[in-house]
């Protein structure tokens, strides 16, 4: 009597991992995750090849498909995995007059450009001149002066371009000493206003 013995392939799930990177970068080392190896097998025996977006991909998601595995034991599965390219966005900051804007360590005195990431906040601080005040503060063209507490305007996390124009100026009708703004009511009298 003779018997047929049929040996069926074990079943193997092959799934890309998933990635991040920002725009403009190359992308990052794509790696694989196996399931279902048998025997002591590892994937030394196996080829594969992750594909996904390139580096002129815009900010979004993309798929990570993993293919081309051999091998005469397995049956494959593949999972895709998720690249996300994550935005970049241009922060530009002026300052004029007598003064700095200070971001991220750079203390900006005439013009920067600088490139912020997606998921990183923002917050500008202001220095003016013996004598100056931050006289305007605008952001893409609005006035945001009146935001600034303690020498500091936080944008938090940007979602678009940014451009800041910071204006300092001499300080009207009166005197700066430490930062304290002193306005003169009447000089005979020697008589002034804290600010």
């Amino acid at each position: 009597r003779e018997f047929t013995l049929t040996v069926a392939k074990a079943a193997l799930t092959i799934t890309a991992d998933d990635k991040t990177k920002e725009e403009g970068e190359e992308n990052p080392n794509l790696t694989v995750s196996y399931s279902g190896f048998v025997n002591g097998d590892n994937a030394s025996s196996l080829t594969t090849q992750p594909t996904a977006a390139t580096t002129t991909s815009p900010a979004g998601t993309y798929p990570i498909t993993a293919s081309g595995a051999v091998s005469g034991n397995y049956e494959f599965t593949y999972v895709n995995g998720t690249l996300t390219v994550k935005h970049v966005y241009s922060l530009n900051i002026t300052s004029q007059g007598n003064g700095a804007v200070t971001y991220d360590g750079t203390r900006v005195t005439n013009y920067q450009h600088f490139d912020v990431k997606e998921d990183h906040s923002v917050t500008l601080t202001f220095a003016a001149n013996e004598g100056c005040e931050l006289n305007q503060l605008t952001a893409n063209g609005r006035d945001v002066k009146s935001k600034v507490s303690n020498n500091a305007y936080v944008l938090g996390k940007l979602t678009g371009d940014m451009n800041i124009v910071a204006t300092f100026s001499e300080v009207t009708g009166g005197f700066m000493v430490n930062n304290i703004h002193f306005s003169i009511l009447s000089a005979p009298d020697k008589t002034v206003i804290v600010d």
